[in-house]
């Protein structure tokens, strides 16, 4: 089997399994092998194991983190950020931020969080944006613990200037 496949197939299986209050509009299709590439051409995946050493990385435009188990490639927490320019700045967009129910209350998802603010700032993004929805109480006081305001006049709508 390609490993970009397999790859791709574990990220998929993570979130359709763990995502249910992310994935409101249903679970994650199987991708046919030209959506495949765009997603690895433009994109890239970073697994790490929670003592941070990274297993694998390509590309900049798009990044995804997946935190994993040290041994066996079990996805624990997964957060992708989807980068454009803009006419007035680079913008990261944070989407799919989630953590497994087993490993919540750790630190996971501020760590993960880190990585991704680390990474925006490497590739030099000017703002991050992310939404979460109201019920997500845990997500949205992390994501203000780590400076993200939420805009004037919105319910779930992020933003932090790097």
């Amino acid at each position: 089997m390609n490993p970009v496949r397999e790859d791709y197939d574990k990220i998929r299986a993570f979130y359709n399994q763990h995502g249910g209050d992310l994935l409101r509009t249903g679970d994650l299709p199987e991708l046919d092998q030209n959506s495949m590439n765009r997603v690895f051409d433009h994109g890239a995946i970073k697994a790490i194991d929670p003592e941070g050493s990274v297993r694998y990385y390509a590309g900049m435009t798009t990044i995804v983190l997946i935190t994993t188990d040290e041994d066996d490639w079990d996805i624990i927490a997964s957060g992708m950020i989807a980068c454009r320019q803009t006419l007035r700045r680079y913008v990261g967009t944070i989407e799919y931020v989630l953590v497994r129910s087993d490993w919540r209350g750790r630190g996971m998802g501020k760590y993960l969080m880190g990585v991704l603010l680390k990474d925006a700032e490497s590739i030099k993004v000017d703002r991050l944006e992310l939404t979460s929805e109201p019920a997500r109480e845990a997500a949205r006081a992390l994501y203000k613990r780590m400076g993200f305001k939420l805009v004037e006049g919105s319910d779930r709508h992020f933003v932090l200037d790097l």
